[in-house]
């Protein structure tokens, strides 16, 4: 496992256990060695040598192992930087100018993410995959949540036989814009969604409804 722009030279064909090896890692025009360089051999931090434009390790192979490679960065990047107002957490990222980002996803207990934006009013969104020319700040723009819980009331979710019940989150004041397919039920076909199990009173019209407060639907 590496990032982009790791060279590895050595052989990983035809190893016996027990035996040494020694592999050269450098990065590849354009990246560079960044300070949180290191090797992980099944998760351990191994010992490497500096060498002029790459380093050196060594390791007994005893069984399969997984060799991870972290800390190659581009050497003239620009910095992302996620701003994520309330939530866990998150390591800058780093890419060649002009690269397409594709951010990650945050966490925010008791809420729902509803995008990343490139000012802090929220006001313009930043599409994944955009290209970044330069150092930039991404916020993160959260929306509390209401939990609609959907019962098939025996019947299957998504032609899944062991899903009978979906939980989904809307955020506060939004449409749910979304509705499942339910497959027919021994002869019986989906006649729609309502606020009781026993299907009467008024029928909800699932993609525009809008939940007030955590809600069964059946």
């Amino acid at each position: 496992v590496a990032p982009a722009g790791t060279v590895v030279y050595g052989n990983t064909e035809g190893l016996v256990h027990g035996t040494a090896v020694t592999f050269n890692i450098g990065p590849a025009t354009g990246y560079r060695f960044s300070e949180s360089f290191s090797v992980l051999v099944d998760g351990t931090p191994v010992d490497t040598v500096a060498n002029e434009g790459y380093c050196t390790f060594s390791f007994t192979i005893l069984d399969d192992v997984e060799l991870e490679i972290v800390g190659i960065e581009p050497a003239d990047s620009v910095v992302v930087t996620y701003n994520v107002n309330g939530g866990t957490t998150m390591e800058a990222g780093k890419i060649l100018p002009g690269t397409a980002f594709h951010a990650d996803v945050p966490v925010k207990e008791g809420c729902v993410f509803l995008g990343w934006y490139t000012d802090s009013a929220l006001t313009n969104q930043f599409i994944d995959g955009t290209p970044v020319t330069g150092d930039t700040t991404l916020y993160a723009k959260w929306s509390e949540y209401w939990v609609v819980t959907l019962d098939g009331n025996g019947g299957h979710i998504y032609e899944q036989p062991d899903l009978t019940e979906e939980h989904i989150y809307v955020p506060k004041g939004e449409q749910m814009h979304f509705s499942p397919y339910m497959e027919p039920q021994n002869g019986m076909a989906f006649a729609g969604w309502y606020l009781n199990a026993e299907g009467t009173g008024e029928q909800i019209d699932l993609p525009s409804y809008v939940p007030t407060s955590d809600v069964t639907l059946y």
